[in-house]
C-alpha cells in the first residue's frame, strides 16, 4: 500500500496518481480536509482502499474534474459524492463499478440542492454499468456522455446541452426518444424503430433529426423501417452543412424469403436514400443496403475521403472519387471493377468476386495497403497488382479457402515460384489459407521487413529454401517453425514470436 501525504500543500489545484511499473498497488491519498482547493484529481489504474471521513472525495467541495479510469474498488470513492456541486467532469471508464450509487444519481432532489448539477462530462465506457438511472435525466448541463452496453433513461430530451454522445451497444443500437431536442449534438448513432409511437410528442422516426444541424458525425441504422420517403426528406441531411461523417444502414427484413419483398421494399429503400440527400461536403460515407438496386448512385460527394460499402448485393459500378483515400468493400458480389482512384492508399476487399481483385492491377494507384479477406473463389494472387502499385507496403491475405499461391497476372495460370516484384512491400501477411502451397520467390525482395504466415498447413512442404535465410527480414512469424524450434505452440496470431530474434 502506498500512502501519500501532502499536508503542506493546502493550495494544491491538480493531483494525479498513475500506475507504476510495479503493477497496481493500493493507494490512499491526502486527507480531503487538507487539499480542499483541489480542482483536478486523477487516479488511473490503481486499487482504492476504504477512506476515513476526512479523506472522502466528497469533502473536495471545489473539485471540477474527477478521473478514476481503470481503478478497482471505485465504489469506495463514489459513495460520498453528493456534495460535489461543482463537479463538471466524471470519468470512471474501465473501472470495476457495476452500478452508480445514489450519491451520483440523486441529482435534483430539493434536499440535495441539485448535487452534481454542474456535471459536463460523464464517461462510463468499459464499466459494468448497464442501466443509467432515470434520475440522470436531470443532468441538464451534460455536454459529453460516453456509455458502454448501457441502457439510457426513457427520455433524453432534457440533455439539451449535449454535444458528444458515444455508446457501444451489445446487440442493437439504442432508440432515442426526444433526440430532436438535442440541437447541439455534434455526433450521434440513432436507430429507426420498426413501430413509431403514436403520440406526436414522442415521435422517434428519422424525421426527428431535422433540427440537429450541428451534427458532424451521424450513423442511422434500421432505415428499412422508414416507410415514407417524405420522413427521410424531413431529416434534413442536406441542411447539415457541418456533416462530414455519415453512416446509412438498411437491415434484413422478416419477409426476406417472400416472393413479394423485392419490388416493394427495394423501390422504397431507393426512394428513401434519394430523399435523405446527404450534403456534398462528406468526407466519410458508410452504407449498407441489403436490397440495393443496380442503379444505386452514391456519387456526388467530391470531398469524399473514406467510403465503406457493405452488403450492396447488386451494385455493379462505382463513381470515381478524386480524393478517396480509404475504400472498404464487403459482400458486393456484382461489383467486378474498381475504377481509378488517384489518391487511394488503403483498399479492403471482403467477400467479393475475384474479378474485383484482378481489376486492382489494371490501374496505377498510390495504394499502400491491400487487405483481402474471405474471398472464397480466389485461387491465386495476380502479381501485376504489385507492378501497377509500386507504393504498396502491406499485403494481407486472410481466410481465402481456395487460395493456392501467386500468379503472373490474371490471364495466366498460377505459377509456383514467380518473382516477387513488390519493390516497396514491407509487410506480407498470409493467414488461415488452408490450401496455400506456393510462395513467390522472396530472395530478392530486400524491402520486405516483416513476413507473417499462420495456419497455412500446406505451405511448409513446398518451400525450397529456409525463410530464416532472408537476412533482410527484421520480423519473421511462422507458426510451423515456432513449433519445430519448440518455442511455443501458437494457437492464434497473438502467440507468434519473432523468429529473427534468438
Amino acid at each position: 500500500m502506498i500512502d501519500y501525504k501532502f499536508s503542506s500543500n493546502k493550495k494544491l489545484r491538480v493531483l494525479y496518481f498513475g500506475r507504476s511499473a510495479k503493477g497496481c498497488p493500493e493507494v490512499t491519498y491526502p486527507a480531503a480536509s487538507k487539499i480542499r482547493h483541489l480542482r483536478y484529481f486523477q487516479i488511473s489504474g490503481l486499487k482504492l482502499i476504504n477512506m476515513h471521513d476526512d479523506e472522502s472525495i466528497g469533502k473536495l467541495y471545489n473539485l471540477q474534474t474527477l478521473v478514476l479510469s481503470g481503478c478497482g474498488s471505485v465504489h469506495n470513492v463514489l459513495k460520498n459524492m453528493g456534495s460535489l456541486k461543482n463537479l463538471r467532469f466524471l470519468d470512471i471508464s474501465s473501472s470495476d463499478i457495476k452500478k452508480l450509487p445514489d450519491s451520483v444519481t440523486s441529482l435534483s432532489l430539493p434536499e440535495d440542492y441539485g448535487a452534481l448539477c454542474q456535471l459536463r462530462s460523464l464517461d462510463l465506457e468499459g464499466t459494468g454499468i448497464n442501466v443509467l438511472p432515470d434520475s440522470c435525466s436531470n443532468l441538464h448541463n451534460l455536454e459529453v456522455l460516453h456509455l458502454f452496453h448501457c441502457e439510457l433513461p426513457k427520455d433524453v430530451k432534457s440533455f439539451t446541452k449535449l454535444q458528444r454522445f458515444r455508446y457501444t451497444y451489445r446487440e442493437k443500437p439504442i432508440m432515442l426518444e426526444g433526440v430532436g431536442k438535442l440541437v447541439r449534438l455534434q455526433g450521434l448513432i440513432n436507430a429507426v424503430p420498426d413501430k413509431l409511437i403514436n403520440e406526436a410528442e414522442c415521435n422517434v422516426g428519422v424525421e426527428e433529426l431535422g433540427n440537429l444541424n450541428f451534427l458532424e458525425a451521424l450513423d442511422i441504422v434500421n432505415l428499412e423501417n422508414v416507410k415514407d420517403p417524405i420522413d427521410a426528406e424531413r431529416a434534413n441531411l442536406k441542411g447539415k452543412q457541418n456533416l462530414r461523417e455519415l453512416g446509412l444502414c438498411w437491415g434484413k427484413r422478416e419477409e426476406e424469403l417472400s416472393a413479394m419483398w423485392w419490388d416493394q421494399n427495394a423501390c422504397n429503400d431507393l426512394q428513401v436514400l434519394q430523399a435523405l440527400q446527404p450534403p456534398p461536403g462528406l468526407t466519410t460515407l458508410a452504407t449498407s443496403i441489403y436490397w440495393a438496386a443496380p442503379s444505386l448512385d452514391i456519387g456526388g460527394f467530391p470531398c469524399l475521403i473514406e467510403l465503406y460499402l457493405n452488403d450492396l448485393f447488386l451494385l455493379e459500378e462505382l463513381c470515381p472519387y478524386p480524393h478517396l483515400q480509404l475504400l472498404r468493400i464487403i459482400d458486393c458480389k456484382c461489383l467486378k471493377e474498381i475504377p481509378s482512384f488517384p489518391s487511394l492508399t488503403t483498399l479492403v476487399l471482403v467477400k467479393v468476386d475475384p474479378k474485383l481483385v484482378f481489376s486492382v492491377g489494371r490501374n496505377k494507384t498510390s495504394l499502400t495497403h491491400l487487405w483481402l479477406k474471405n474471398i472464397e473463389e480466389l485461387t491465386y494472387f495476380p502479381m501485376n497488382i504489385l507492378q501497377s502499385n509500386c507504393n504498396l507496403q502491406l499485403l494481407r491475405i486472410k481466410n481465402c479457402n481456395l487460395f493456392e499461391g501467386f500468379g503472373v497476372n490474371d490471364d495466366e495460370n498460377k505459377n509456383d515460384s514467380p518473382k516477387f516484384h513488390g519493390g516497396s512491400i514491407q509487410k506480407l501477411m498470409l493467414q488461415d489459407c488452408p490450401v496455400l502451397k506456393f510462395l513467390p520467390d522472396l530472395q530478392g525482395s530486400t524491402s520486405l521487413q516483416q513476413l507473417t504466415i499462420f495456419n497455412c498447413p500446406q505451405l511448409k512442404k513446398s518451400l525450397t529454401y529456409d525463410l530464416k535465410s532472408l537476412s533482410f527480414l527484421k520480423e519473421l512469424y511462422l507458426d510451423f517453425n515456432q513449433r519445430e524450434e519448440q518455442r511455443g505452440d501458437p494457437s492464434n496470431m497473438y502467440d507468434l514470436i519473432n523468429l529473427m530474434k534468438m
